[in-house]
């Protein structure tokens, strides 16, 4: 996608599983439920957390390989549908935010608790990361480590 200043935007696509009555939350404000699941069939809702209007507000039942836009900028894609779940691509450019409900509301919780916003990593009370076993160094930038070479 381009932007008028002719700049690209890099959109991704993260596929995400979900059950009825499970959702993924696309940036703070679009909210895409997985309401029923009827044999090839899932009924999708898509809605605002705010109240404010999305691209394409919907209650519809989609088939694998449809694809609906949630907002201006990201659109999701129903990759498969199965007897339990739906598996759902979400597109959307790489500064958009995109989660499972559960794990937004967690950060929304973590974040209310004053352990966020300020963007420093070291705040968070979750594990640092370690080197591998065997005194191996990780590898960076996309470069092989010494088990790799």
């Amino acid at each position: 996608m381009d932007r008028p200043d002719g700049t690209r935007i890099l959109k991704v696509m993260l596929v995400l599983s979900r059950r009825i009555n499970e959702a993924i939350v696309v940036g703070d404000d679009v909210l895409l439920s997985v309401a029923d699941i009827r044999g090839d069939r899932a009924r999708l809702v898509v809605s605002s957390r705010s109240g404010d209007r999305v691209a394409d507000p919907a209650d519809r039942w989609a088939r694998s390989d449809q694809t609906f836009e949630v907002s201006a900028d990201a659109s999701y894609c129903v990759i498969e549908v199965l007897p339990d779940k739906v598996r759902l691509g979400i597109i959307a450019p790489v500064h958009v935010p995109v989660h499972r409900k559960e794990v937004y509301e967690a950060i929304r919780r973590h974040s209310a608790r004053g352990h966020g916003g300020d963007g420093d990593a070291e705040s968070c009370d979750s594990p640092k990361p370690h080197a591998p076993s065997g005194g191996e160094e990780p590898a960076t930038n996309g470069e092989p480590g010494p088990a790799d070479r």
